[in-house]
C-alpha cells in the first residue's frame, strides 16, 4: 500500500502541473472514489466533487469520445457538396465581372478638326452658340400669356368671395 501512495502522489503532483493523461486521471479518480490515506483528503475532496459533478450533472469522463465518434459517423451529403461548389463557382463569377478591365469600344470615334484656322472655328462656335441662345429666348414671350392666365385666375377668385359675402 505505502508504494502505491506514493505512486498516487506522484501521479497527483503531475495531475496539477496539467501533464496526465486520461488513462492516469481516471486511475485518480478510481483512487480517490475509494479509501485513500489521510495525507490526501483535500485533493479526495477536489476529486469525489469532480466525479459526482461530471458523472451526474456534466458532460462525463468520455464526453470527447463520444463526440469524436459522432463527428467521424457522420457522412456528408452529396447535396452539401454540391451546395458548396456552386457558391464557389457563384464568388469567382462575381469576383470575375466586378475586376475585369472594360473592353475598349469595337470602332472609336476618330475627333477631327473641322478648321484648320482656328479664327474659323472661333467665328462658328460663336455663331451657333447665338442662334442656340436666341432660339432659348423666344419662350419668354409665353411668359406674358401666363401672366394673363393668372391675372383672370386672380379676379375670378375674388369676384368668388365677394359674391359668397
Amino acid at each position: 500500500m505505502p508504494m502505491e501512495y506514493h505512486n498516487k502522489e506522484e501521479l497527483l503532483a503531475l495531475f496539477w502541473k496539467g501533464e496526465t493523461n486520461a488513462d492516469q486521471e481516471r486511475e485518480l479518480y478510481e483512487f480517490f472514489n475509494g479509501d485513500s490515506g489521510g495525507g490526501l483528503a483535500e485533493s479526495k475532496a477536489y476529486f469525489n466533487y469532480l466525479y459526482h459533478e461530471r458523472n451526474h450533472n456534466g458532460l462525463g469522463l468520455d464526453f470527447d469520445q463520444r463526440v469524436l465518434q459522432d463527428i467521424k459517423g457522420k457522412k456528408s451529403n452529396s447535396l452539401g457538396i454540391l451546395v458548396r461548389i456552386a457558391a464557389g463557382f457563384i464568388l469567382l463569377f462575381g469576383i470575375y465581372m466586378f475586376v475585369k478591365p472594360m473592353d475598349p469600344p469595337v470602332n472609336p470615334v476618330m475627333v477631327e478638326d473641322t478648321y484648320d484656322d482656328p479664327e474659323k472655328a472661333y467665328a462658328e462656335v460663336k455663331k451657333a452658340l447665338f442662334l442656340l441662345s436666341g432660339e432659348m429666348n423666344t419662350s419668354k414671350g409665353y411668359g406674358g400669356e401666363l401672366k394673363k392666365f393668372s391675372k383672370a385666375k386672380k379676379e375670378i377668385r375674388t369676384r368668388k368671395l365677394n359674391i359668397q359675402k
